[in-house]
This record gives C-alpha cells, sequence and structure tokens, in this order.
C-alpha cells in the first residue's frame, strides 16, 4: 500500500514493506498522514483491498487513487459492481 502528499511542493510517500502489510495502524505514520490529508493534497497512490468477513469480494482488489485526477483505477476488469461499490464507499468514509 502507498500513498503520496503534496503540500506547497514538498512530496511526503508512505509504502507499506509488502501488499500483505497495512500502511495505516501504527500511531506516528497515521498521525503523519492525518496532519498531511488535511494540509497538503493527495497526489496518488496504490491500494490493496484485502478480503474479509464484511468484504463482498474473496481476493485482493488492487486500485490506484489520483487525488491530482480525481479518480479511481481499477486494473483488472474483472471486478463486480458490488466490489467497486464497496472501494467507492470506504475511500469516501476514509476521506472524512
Amino acid at each position: 500500500m502507498g500513498i503520496d502528499y503534496n503540500v506547497d511542493g514538498r512530496l511526503v510517500k508512505g509504502r507499506s514493506s509488502s501488499r500483505q502489510d497495512p500502511l495505516l495502524g501504527a500511531k506516528v505514520v497515521d498521525r503523519a498522514f492525518h496532519d498531511m490529508r488535511r494540509a497538503g493534497t493527495a497526489q496518488g497512490g496504490n491500494f490493496y483491498w484485502l478480503p474479509g468477513p464484511r468484504t463482498p469480494f474473496g481476493e485482493e482488489i488492487h486500485t490506484y487513487l489520483s487525488g491530482e485526477d480525481g479518480w479511481v483505477h481499477f486494473p483488472t476488469d474483472d471486478q463486480t459492481e458490488d466490489c467497486v461499490r464497496y472501494v467507492i464507499r470506504r475511500l469516501r468514509e476514509l476521506a472524512e
């Protein structure tokens, strides 16, 4: 998982060590990204959505978000409408 933020021309990037490891969850990282989200502009990032008991998918879903352009890209075409709706809903929740 990864994300890029831009604040006044300065770029801050965060990357997890692997697809299986979440970027968020460490207090210092969470605080930094919370502050960056409030002060800066998200530029883009790869996000991997893992399956779970409350998700409509049975395998990992990869998305790329472009904050600068305002779109979400699903690199594969085999996602169901339920999967796409879930990802969009979660992104809206997490952006608040």
